[in-house]
């Protein structure tokens, strides 16, 4: 079940970055959404970072929304968060 959402969240992921437009005069807004995952797991060695680099059973993940962002264009290449 963790695999499955966590596909489903890469997927959607996937799905939003090929749609991402920058900010600009045309486009002013932009609304933003963030989650975290964090990995307890700390090996002794180095090698064994390296074979649990894609591991999931090891991660501490809210399974909600932990972030949210609006920002707006401002001009000149600036815009406020």
């Amino acid at each position: 079940m963790k695999r499955i959402k966590i596909s489903l969240a890469s997927l959607a992921l996937v799905a939003t970055v090929g749609s991402v437009q920058a900010q600009d005069e045309n486009s002013k807004w932009a609304i933003g959404f963030g989650i975290n995952a964090v990995d307890i797991r700390t090996p002794h060695q180095f090698g064994d970072f390296l074979k649990d680099w894609g591991g999931t059973k090891d991660l501490n993940i809210l399974p909600a929304v932990t972030k949210l962002s609006v920002a707006r264009y401002i001009g000149a290449g600036f815009s406020a968060e």
